[in-house]
């Protein structure tokens, strides 16, 4: 496991932009449990972009949350990703881990702190789960 200390440290200060390439990495990291990629990117680019969405206002923390990636989604919460934020459609990283049936996650996401939102709407197509990687 990577030193979060030292992840954490070297990026406080970084004012490196991603190009639009190395954030759908940042994204596919998270998603995919990437950890090595994961810190990579926060120590060249810093823990400011676990802020950031992609086009439909999902964060690399629901990300992690699709796919279970419970350390992906304990680092981010570290750095500051805000685990009740919402997504385009009002979901939440939680939201997203109980959808896919990612129950140690959404155990995780609780225990951060995250809390359980019933509300969301429906994508334009009326479809009620918009939390995929496209």
């Amino acid at each position: 496991m990577t030193d979060f200390a030292a992840v954490f440290n070297s990026s406080v200060t970084s004012t490196a932009r991603p190009s639009g390439r190395e954030m759908k990495d940042f994204f596919e990291a998270c998603g995919n449990g990437d950890f090595k990629a994961l810190s990579a990117f926060v120590t060249k680019f810093g823990a400011r972009h676990v802020h950031s969405e992609d086009t439909r206002g999902q964060t690399p923390l629901m990300f992690a949350a699709i796919y279970g990636q419970d350390e992906a989604v304990s680092f981010l919460c570290r750095l500051g990703a805000d685990p009740d934020r919402k997504s385009e459609y009002g979901w939440t990283a939680l939201t997203c881990a109980n959808f896919y049936g990612q129950k140690s996650t959404a155990e995780l996401l609780q225990e951060l702190g995250a809390r359980p939102s019933g509300t969301f709407r429906k994508n334009a197509g009326g479809v009620s789960g918009p939390c995929k990687i496209a």
